[in-house]
């Protein structure tokens, strides 16, 4: 199935609620605006903090909602989807090297699975290169298209507008490009899947959507300084040296600092 971008008015209040408590999260726990090698990996834990409050917002849910009802009506042989995961949100600063994928494809020993992706906020550059050709076949000599680098002379190279919906099936071979622009940009991306998806969590199209998890909510900035503090003592608890620590009283303390009161 060939890439296709689709809009519906009823998607933009929900990406707007989105792309607002990103920009909430982001300016709370000061995520740089620009992406640097010296302060990477301090990056990385407030970028997975932001991906992880946002995964787990009622915003999330609500999306997840509109993505599952709007296919179940539209998608080609929907009837045949039976699990759709939770969409990933993905955070790309200005000139972000971790973020740059290169060209892959999303599986193919699946009979029907579809990757939907959709842009949070205005993408300045042009987000997707999507290869011209798919095929099983071409799929194979994947590695060899790789080494040449050939893939980006036939890709059709994507503008990407805040609520627009893409879809493409799991043999579709393409990247997701440097962020080039100044600002930083942000995406979700999800599955419709005919078999649980390994990789990801999975719902089942047909069960209720309800919030599993009260706690993730919009937070006031005060709350979210209070749990990026509590994500930040998590990470520093995990990285402690193994023969500062063994790894049964590492996880004693990782589970009192969550269980403190």
């Amino acid at each position: 199935m060939t890439t296709y971008l689709n809009t519906n008015k009823n998607l933009k209040p929900l990406i707007d609620n989105y792309e607002k408590y990103f920009f909430t999260l982001s300016e709370t726990i000061n995520l740089p605006k620009k992406w640097d090698q010296i302060t990477a990996f301090e990056i990385e834990i407030k970028k997975s903090f932001i991906r992880g409050m946002l995964r787990y917002s009622e915003n999330t849910l609500n999306i997840l909602k509109f993505i599952k009802d709007y296919y179940d009506q539209n998608l080609i042989k929907s009837k045949d989807l039976n699990w759709i995961t939770l969409p990933y949100p993905m955070i790309h600063l200005p000139n972000d090297l971790m973020e740059d994928g290169g060209f892959h494809y999303d599986e193919t020993s699946k009979k029907n699975l579809f990757t939907c992706w959709i842009p949070i906020t205005d993408y300045k550059y042009k987000a997707l290169s999507i290869l011209k050709f798919q095929s099983k076949i071409l799929n194979k000599f994947f590695q060899l298209l790789i080494k040449t680098g050939i893939c980006k002379y036939f890709s059709d190279h994507i503008e990407a507008t805040k609520g627009s919906i893409f879809l493409w099936d799991g043999n579709q071979i393409h990247s997701g490009n440097r962020n080039i622009s100044d600002i930083p940009s942000c995406a979700i991306q999800l599955k419709l899947v005919n078999q649980i998806y390994r990789f990801e969590q999975n719902k089942n199209i047909s069960s209720n959507f309800d919030i599993e998890n009260k706690n993730f909510k919009n937070l006031n900035h005060e709350q979210i300084l209070h749990e990026f503090n509590l994500y930040r003592k998590y990470v520093e608890l995990i990285m402690q040296n193994n023969s500062q620590i063994n790894q049964k009283t590492k996880l004693e303390k990782i589970l009192f600092t969550i269980n403190k009161p």
